[in-house]
C-alpha cells in the first residue's frame, strides 16, 4: 500500500478533491460546510504524513510549498516559494518527495521543481525517467492488447460474411453487409473497453457519481454535491424523465440519514412526483459505481418533457441548505431577553 492510500479518509478526500477536480480551499470549505482553515489544516497534515518528516524545513515553510504544490498560492506568492526553493536544497529535498507521493493521483497537474545551483551537476544523470518507464509501457502494452483485440473480432466478422458468401453465392451482398457489420463491431466493443477504462479511473475517488450522472443520455439536468457533511460524504441531484435521483457517496452508516433529509427537502416542490434514492460505493448494500448509470437508465419514465422542465424550475427555487454556525456551539446558550416596555 502507498503513502497515500495510507492517509485517513477525510486528508485523502481533501487532496483528491484539490488536485483532481481543480477545487480551491474556500470552494472545499462551501461544500464541506468546513471552515477554510480547516481544509486548509488537513491538507498540511496529510502533505506531512506523505514528507520525510521535517528534514530541515520549518513547518510555515513547509505549509508554503505545500499550497504552491497543490495550486493554491496567488502569483506573488508562487513567486516567492519558487525563489525559496531555488536557494534550499533542504526545500526542494522535501517538495520533489511529497510530489512524487502525489503524482499518481494529481496527473501531471503538479508544478515543476526548481533546480539549484547544487542540482546543477546531478541533473545530467538519467535517473528520473527511470521510475516512470514500466507504467508508460504497460499502458502502451494495455492500449495495444485493447486494440488487437478489437481489430481481431472485427476480422472475424467479416472474414465470416466472407465465406458465407462464397459458399451461397451472395457474396456481392454479403460481403459489403460483413465490412459494415465488422466496423460496428469494433465500435461496440471498444465502447465498452472505453468505458471500462473510465469506471477503474474514477472508481473511489470523490465525485465519481457525479461524473457519471454528468454523462447520462437525455435530458438530464444534474447538480453536484446539493448536500454533504464533515466526513465527506456527499448527495448528488439528477432530474429526468424517472422524476428525481439522488446518489450519495459514502458511509452507509451517515448516508441514509444524509439522503433522508436531502428527500424530505426536494418533497417540499417536488410534490406527487417520484424520489429515488441510490447509495454508491464498495460497502454491502451499496450500488457499484460501474453499475449506476444501467441501474439509472432502467428507472420507469414517470415524467413528461414539460413536467421535467417545471420541475426543474421548481427546485431552482429551492433554498440551499442551512450550515451550522462556525466554532463550537455554548452550552447552556440562552436566548437575550427582550426589554420591557415601561409602563407609566
Amino acid at each position: 500500500m502507498s503513502h497515500f492510500e495510507a492517509l485517513p479518509a477525510d486528508q485523502k478526500s481533501v487532496l483528491q478533491l484539490l488536485l483532481r477536480q481543480g477545487k480551491g480551499y474556500d470552494d472545499l470549505s462551501a461544500l464541506l460546510h468546513l471552515d477554510a482553515d480547516e481544509v486548509r489544516s488537513r491538507a498540511h497534515d496529510a502533505l506531512d504524513a506523505l514528507g520525510p518528516g521535517a528534514a530541515g524545513v520549518p513547518s510555515g515553510k513547509r505549509q508554503e510549498i505545500g499550497d504552491w504544490l497543490l495550486g493554491q498560492q496567488e502569483p506573488d506568492k508562487a513567486a516567492a516559494t519558487q525563489a525559496f526553493l531555488e536557494e534550499s536544497a533542504a526545500g526542494r529535498s522535501w517538495a520533489r518527495a511529497v510530489a512524487g507521493e502525489l503524482e499518481p493521483v494529481a496527473g501531471g497537474r503538479l508544478p515543476e521543481i526548481p533546480e539549484g545551483a547544487d542540482d546543477a551537476a546531478p541533473a545530467a544523470t538519467p535517473i528520473a525517467p527511470a521510475p516512470t518507464a514500466g507504467p508508460r509501457v504497460s499502458r502502451r502494452g494495455g492500449a495495444l492488447l485493447i486494440g488487437g483485440i478489437v481489430a481481431a473480432a472485427a476480422i472475424a466478422v467479416i472474414v465470416i460474411f466472407v465465406v458465407v458468401g462464397l459458399l451461397t453465392g451472395l457474396a456481392g451482398f454479403l460481403i459489403p453487409l460483413g465490412v459494415l457489420v465488422g466496423i460496428m463491431t469494433a465500435m461496440i466493443l471498444f465502447g465498452r473497453f472505453a468505458q471500462s477504462a473510465q469506471y477503474a479511473s474514477i472508481a473511489g475517488q470523490p465525485g465519481a457519481a457525479a461524473a457519471i450522472l454528468q454523462s447520462l443520455r437525455g435530458n438530464w439536468t444534474v447538480t453536484p454535491a446539493v448536500s454533504a457533511n464533515r466526513n465527506m460524504d456527499v448527495v448528488h441531484r439528477a432530474v429526468g424523465r424517472p422524476g428525481v435521483v439522488l446518489v450519495g457517496e459514502g458511509s452507509p452508516s451517515r448516508l441514509g440519514s444524509l439522503l433522508a433529509a436531502e428527500k424530505k427537502r426536494v418533497s417540499r416542490v417536488a410534490y406527487e412526483v417520484p424520489i429515488y434514492d441510490i447509495q454508491v460505493g464498495d460497502e454491502p448494500g451499496q450500488l457499484a459505481i460501474r453499475q449506476l448509470q444501467k441501474h439509472i437508465m432502467k428507472l420507469p419514465r414517470n415524467l413528461k418533457g414539460p413536467a421535467v422542465a417545471d420541475l426543474n424550475y421548481r427546485l431552482k427555487a429551492l433554498p440551499q441548505s442551512l450550515q451550522m454556525p462556525k466554532g463550537p456551539v455554548p452550552r447552556n446558550a440562552r436566548m437575550p431577553k427582550m426589554p420591557r416596555p415601561k409602563t407609566r
